[in-house]
Order: C-alpha cells, then sequence, then structure tokens
C-alpha cells in the first residue's frame, strides 16, 4: 500500500512538457493571435515547455477576454488535455457565436468633457465591433480627464443594450467643483519644510487639478532626496466642495558610502582607444547638504593597466571629482549640476616619457522646461591642460553650448500632427581660451501630417548648419 502510494505520487510530481497546442473553432479570429495571448505554449527542439493546468485554465480565461474584446459576447471557450508518453496535448475548443458591432453611443449629463474626447478615450468607434474590455478598463481615464477640471468626484455608468448591434448608453455625473483649503506635508525628517513646499504647484484656494498634483509629485521626486511622493486628497467635514492634500513623503538615505572594482576597459583621455585594465573608485554622497535639497558627491578614481608579471600597475591614471546639483538657482528653477575634476595620467602617445599629463577644470549644466517636453539647455565646459605641448592641442577645450527643443506635436513618441523645432549653438575656444576656436550652429524642424488612419507623412529639414573654425583672437565687439 505504501509503495502503491509512493509510485502514484512519484507519476504525478513528474513534470510533463507540452508537445502540442491546437485551437478548435477558431474563424473570425486569427489562430496566431490566439496563440500570443496564451502562456502555454508547445516545446520546440530549443525549448522545453513545462505543462502546468493552472496556467492553461488562465489562457482560456484571457483567450475569452480577447474575442469579448473584439465583439464575441457570446463566445465560450473550453479547454482539455491529452497526455500520451508524458507528453501533453493541449486543445482549446472554441465557440465564437456572433460578433456584435456598436451602432451608436448617447452621452447624458456631461458639460465639461466633449462626447468626442469621452469616446475617445473609452474607444467607441461607431460601426466596428463593440469593446466593451477596453471601455471598463479606460473608465479610470475618463475620471482622471475630470480631475483636470476639479471634477474629483465624478461617476460615469455604461449600460449597453444587445440587439442585432449594440446601443451603449453613458450616464455622466460630474459632481461640484472642487477647490483646495490646506495641504500637509509628512516625512520630512530633518529636511528644512520650504525645500518641498516650493516645489508644490498649486496653494489654498486653487481648482483641484490633476495636472498640478501631478507635477507637483514629478518636481519632488526630481530633487533627488525622496524615493516615495504620494499626494492624497482628503474630505473636509461638512464640505462636498473643498478637500485637504496630505504629501507623503519618503526620504532616501542621506548620506552612503560606495565603492566598486574590477577589471574593464579605461579611457585615458578623450579620442584613445579604451585599453583593458584594472581599477576601483570610492564615493561619498550626500543627498540633502546642510538639511537643503542639493545633492553632493565627492569620488576617487585610480586606474592602470597590469605589468607583464601581474604584480603592479604601469600607466596609473588618478582622478578625482566633486558634483554639486540642486533644482534651483539664484532662487529660480532651474536645475543645475556643477562639477569639478583632477586627474592625472601618462600619455600612451609618449613613447619613453614619464611625465604625468595632468587636467583639472569644471562643468556647468543647466536645463530649464517650459512645458512638460520642451526646453532650454545650457551647458559651459573649462578645463586646463599641463603637459606636453602636442597634447595640449589635442585635449584640451573649453566649450559653451546652448540647446533649445520646442515640440507642438500631439504625442512625443509616436506623433501623428505637429513638428518639433531643434536648435543648437555652441563656441568653443574664443572668449574662454585654450587652444581650440570654432564656433558651430545648427538649426532644425520636424513636421507631421496625418494622411490616414495609420499613415503619417514626416519631414526632416535641417533648415541652417553653419560651422567655422576660427585662428584669430576673438573679442567683445568682434573678431580682431
Amino acid at each position: 500500500m505504501g509503495i502503491s502510494f509512493f509510485s502514484c505520487f512519484l507519476l504525478a510530481s513528474q513534470k510533463k512538457t507540452v508537445k502540442t497546442v491546437s485551437i478548435l473553432g477558431a474563424e473570425i479570429v486569427k489562430e496566431s493571435l490566439i496563440l500570443s495571448a496564451m502562456r502555454t505554449k508547445k516545446s520546440t527542439i530549443f525549448s522545453s515547455q513545462e505543462f502546468d493546468s493552472r496556467i492553461l485554465r488562465l489562457d482560456a480565461i484571457s483567450v475569452k477576454t480577447l474575442y469579448i474584446s473584439n465583439g464575441f459576447l457570446e463566445v465560450s471557450v473550453e479547454d482539455s488535455t491529452q497526455i500520451v508518453d508524458d507528453k501533453v496535448h493541449v486543445f482549446l475548443k472554441i465557440s465564437e457565436g456572433k460578433q456584435y458591432f456598436l451602432r451608436s453611443v448617447e452621452i447624458q449629463g456631461n458639460q465639461t468633457i466633449t462626447d468626442k474626447t469621452i469616446n475617445k478615450i473609452l474607444e467607441f468607434i461607431p460601426k466596428k465591433p463593440y469593446d466593451p474590455v477596453t471601455a471598463n478598463k479606460n473608465l479610470s481615464l475618463v475620471r482622471q480627464e475630470y480631475e483636470q477640471y476639479g471634477k474629483l468626484f465624478s461617476s460615469i455608468m455604461i449600460t449597453d443594450k444587445i440587439g442585432d448591434s449594440v446601443n451603449v448608453q453613458l450616464q455622466v455625473e460630474e459632481g461640484p467643483d472642487v477647490y483646495i483649503d490646506t495641504f500637509f506635508i509628512e516625512g520630512l525628517q530633518n529636511l528644512g519644510e520650504d525645500n518641498v513646499t516650493r516645489e508644490i504647484a498649486f496653494k489654498s484656494g486653487d481648482l483641484y487639478k490633476k495636472e498640478e498634483i501631478d507635477l507637483t509629485k514629478r518636481r519632488i521626486l526630481q530633487t533627488g532626496v525622496f524615493s516615495y511622493a504620494g499626494i492624497t486628497p482628503l474630505p473636509v467635514a461638512g464640505s462636498d466642495t473643498t478637500v485637504n492634500v496630505l504629501i507623503e513623503l519618503r526620504q532616501f538615505t542621506p548620506k552612503q558610502w560606495s565603492s566598486e572594482g574590477g577589471y574593464f576597459p579605461i579611457e585615458y583621455y578623450r579620442g584613445v582607444e579604451p585599453i583593458p585594465g584594472i581599477g576601483g573608485e570610492i564615493e561619498w554622497r550626500n543627498r540633502s547638504l546642510s538639511r537643503s535639497t542639493t545633492n553632493f558627491s565627492a569620488r576617487v578614481i585610480v586606474q592602470g593597466l597590469l605589468s607583464e608579471d601581474y604584480l603592479y600597475l604601469i600607466y596609473p591614471k588618478f582622478g578625482m571629482d566633486m558634483d554639486f546639483s540642486n533644482q534651483w538657482f539664484l532662487e529660480r528653477r532651474i536645475p543645475t549640476k556643477i562639477r569639478l575634476f583632477y586627474e592625472t595620467f601618462t600619455n600612451l602617445g609618449q613613447e619613453g616619457s614619464l611625465s604625468p599629463v595632468m587636467r583639472y577644470g569644471l562643468q556647468l549644466t543647466s536645463h530649464k522646461k517650459f512645458d512638460k517636453f520642451s526646453f532650454v539647455e545650457t551647458g559651459l565646459n573649462w578645463e586646463q591642460f599641463i603637459g606636453f605641448e602636442n597634447d595640449q592641442q589635442e585635449i584640451e577645450q573649453r566649450t559653451f553650448k546652448l540647446r533649445g527643443y520646442l515640440d507642438r506635436s500631439d504625442d512625443p513618441l509616436f506623433p501623428y500632427n505637429g513638428y518639433r523645432l531643434t536648435g543648437e549653438v555652441s563656441q568653443t575656444g574664443g572668449i574662454l581660451g585654450g587652444t581650440r576656436d570654432y564656433v558651430k550652429i545648427d538649426l532644425g524642424i520636424n513636421k507631421y501630417n496625418q494622411i490616414h488612419n495609420k499613415i503619417v507623412l514626416a519631414g526632416k529639414e535641417n533648415s541652417f548648419s553653419w560651422e567655422a573654425e576660427i585662428w584669430n583672437d576673438i573679442w567683445l565687439g568682434g573678431i580682431l
């Protein structure tokens, strides 16, 4: 009896692989689309797929959802298996039923948002297959759209009347305009409260707008001090038109040490092919310098090539740098970063030379956003090089760069209509000094026009590009 039980347990615990997956009854929906919705896959010569009955049951639900989202409201899906020589043959029997199309959509109670906007969010398209799955999933997006206009307590109910086709009715209750009474901040620890309040995009008495709430959350996280920022509206007792706003924060560990090392390619300086070597670095970081949102880090780097007997480093490279960054500069919200650096190394191009090459300088970058995607960025790179004269001409650069980006397209990733303007002006040398002098200007435009439902005509033009190397000395007022 004990042996028989053990044998049954061993047989049940043996892993079985999927030999085939067969779809039965699929006529309108393509079999490839059904298989892509399933996690159960057949085994191939490259991979062995283990069979799991629980996953197969979930696959049946996924396939049924796929059919319903394509208008097959009466679909049924049954799964079954057949085991031959420890190989599982999976069968999915589908009864598609009638495919229903959307005939009309009637929306009542909406005043703030248009019918067109609601239909677009819910993806209601007359004469197309009725998709209740996407509509119910996107109801929260409609409520979020109402929150952009201060309608915090809106509700939407969908009723579908099914005959030969589907007529949909939407009943919208927008609710009253909701205003912000006051706000509270929790989780500041030792950080000054003014470092957070200046990032808040709303104030007491403002209409509650989701866009301003999201902007506040994004700006708080951009300080680099907080790992979490949550903003929650709290009802005010006795009022349905005002809320208090609770801002909950969670800070990173403010001070920390980190180090790393290993064998990896080493870039001795710009323009030189990296050479495999050994190295390491140690960094100290303070995310809240002097109880502010200024991020500070100091890093020391030692790198070099191993000798032939692997006992010591040759051509060692030593460097250290300090970084300061803050979202505010001169009491204006202009994200700025300052980096001071120093490094010394041996120039591999100077054979037989034992003199070190030294370089130090600073880098200053700032980034000012005008809307969600448009910005102006400035950068200054100043460096002093001490070494052989030939090396100095190859390495030393002092550059000021101004870059702009204006986005007036309808989508940041896949635009259908609109345009984007880009521009960049860089000045190397001149009044900044250094061993290289040139000016470069680039202007460009990208234009998008939707000429069909899924066809977009896109064009790109570099309207102006100019680069000149200046051999004269530049001074204020012109070239001398």
